[in-house]
């Protein structure tokens, strides 16, 4: 993977996820010093141009794994449509 670049997430949960998706998607592992934890997405300070689902549409965690998720398990979503 190129080693030039850092992921943006908003915490160690996000950190974890992505370390183990990217690794499955890619075969490849992503170095722990490749993610900075935001704490919060406000805490960006510079304007991004990777943030999901892209630099010019707004996105989240959620909105992510909607695109990815396995049809069969869409019930999982009825967690957060409820909130």
């Amino acid at each position: 993977m190129k080693k030039n670049y850092n992921i943006f997430v908003e915490g160690v949960a996000d950190e974890r996820f992505f370390k183990q998706y990217i690794s499955h998607v890619s075969g490849e592992e992503v170095e722990d010093e490749r993610f900075v934890i935001l704490k919060g997405w406000d805490n960006l300070k510079t304007e991004a141009s990777f943030l999901l689902p892209n630099n010019h549409d707004t996105g989240a965690l959620e909105d992510f794994l909607e695109n990815i998720i396995n049809p069969n398990n869409r019930p999982i979503f009825d967690c957060w449509e409820k909130s």
